[in-house]
């Protein structure tokens, strides 16, 4: 995404272009899976639901990999507080807002056009029933500087992306002096807050160490969630390169550990509730341990490729620098894909979703890589 390219030094970092590319591949995975998993087919919907869950919990290191690359891009932060707040939450929200708008204007848009609910939902898997009027659009408009709904479902990575932003000098003015041990330490103690979720679960969601109805800041409040890729990407990318051998031995049972708990745990509770609920992310939590572990095996692997043939590096970083507009865009073209282009050849279900991903994947980097070109609009809506 785009608000991962500005690097420490302006030369091409080709590694981190390698996970950022498997990253945006795999984001536009895990969103074609909402197909599978909350519109299949009717009649379909059990071996929908299992090769969406597959596919879905490959996917699940897509957004912590993004989380991990700011963290070693702009850890230590090297400007001010100001200077670093104007250029990177500067970056992000117009074309969020811009892109917000589009998307809550889609219904009114589908109305105008004479579809229904179920055109809507081709897009939008998770679209509600509500008049397909612009008029009806501009509560959910109203609402975006609050809060993402259920039309740009997928803009909730751009709150939690200016909440890392707002933190981030805060972490860098410890990261500066604090030792490698230290830093260390932090990582090993939110890796722990990993478990919390299914210690609660376990307890019958039992509330822990402090947090209550008049209180959802407990005790380890300050080192769960996100903040801990921002560290564990800055020393995981600074590490010494290892072989390929010890890669390998490291990082495949990672994330094929990682992998299997995410797949099997979401699977239980598919199964145990087929109506989809709160319950099927338990094991889909991007700041949960299996996730974590998955993360960090891609991330090791793509530190390998750190050398490329110069026209594909090229390649990669002009994918990379439209990246953030992709992520924006690309929602509402997995549908279409899937609509127009994959259904008809009627292909084997396990095929039909990683497909359909790369054709919105494809489709999404060639209209912003074009929008970026329009003069003194292109880059202000893409990011």
């Amino acid at each position: 995404m785009k608000e991962n390219s500005a690097a420490p030094a302006k030369r091409q970092i080709v590694w981190l272009d390698v996970a950022r590319f498997l990253a945006m591949l795999f984001v536009c995975v895990s969103h074609a899976g909402d197909t599978f998993n909350c519109n299949p087919p009717a009649g379909e919907e059990a071996l929908y639901n299992f090769w969406g869950a597959i596919w879905g919990s490959l996917a699940r290191f897509c957004v912590p990999v993004f989380a991990m690359i700011t963290g070693y891009l702009l850890l230590p932060v090297r400007t001010g507080h100001a200077e670093f707040y104007k250029k990177r939450i500067g970056r992000v929200l117009p074309p969020f807002l811009f892109w917000s708008v589009i998307y809550c204007l889609l219904p009114g848009v589908i109305g105008l056009i004479g579809g229904d609910l179920k055109t809507l939902k081709v897009i939008i898997p998770f679209a509600e029933e509500q008049p397909l009027t612009f008029a009806a659009c501009l509560p959910n408009i109203a609402k975006i500087l609050f809060n993402f709904n259920w039309i740009t479902t997928h803009m909730w990575y751009v709150y939690m992306l200016i909440g890392l932003y707002l933190i981030l000098p805060v972490v860098s003015a410890w990261y500066r002096t604090a030792s490698e041990r230290a830093k260390w330490g932090f990582v090993g103690l939110w890796g722990v807050t990993l478990f919390i979720p299914y210690l609660r679960h376990l307890l019958g969601g039992m509330n822990l160490w402090g947090v209550c109805e008049w209180n959802d800041t407990g005790m380890f409040y300050g080192f769960a969630g996100f903040t801990g890729y921002l560290l564990f990407g800055s020393l995981l990318g600074r590490m010494k390169p290892w072989s390929w051998g010890k890669t390998a031995a490291i990082a495949a049972p990672l994330f094929t550990a990682g992998f299997l708990t995410v797949f099997f745990g979401f699977r239980h509770f598919q199964l145990a509730n087929p109506e989809y609920n709160a319950d099927w992310e338990l094991f889909w939590w991007y700041c949960s341990p299996q996730v974590a572990a998955m993360s960090a095996a891609v991330f090791l692997f793509a530190k390998k490729f750190d050398r490329l043939p110069p026209r594909l590096a090229g390649f990669l970083g002009e994918v990379n620098r439209c990246g953030f507009g992709v992520y924006l865009c690309h929602y509402a073209l997995i549908g279409l894909c899937n609509r127009f282009l994959v259904q008809p050849l009627r292909l084997p279900v396990w095929l039909q979703l990683p497909l359909m991903a790369a054709l919105a994947f494809i489709a999404a980097f060639f209209l912003i890589h074009f929008v970026r070109r329009i003069p003194g609009v292109g880059r202000k809506i893409t990011g």
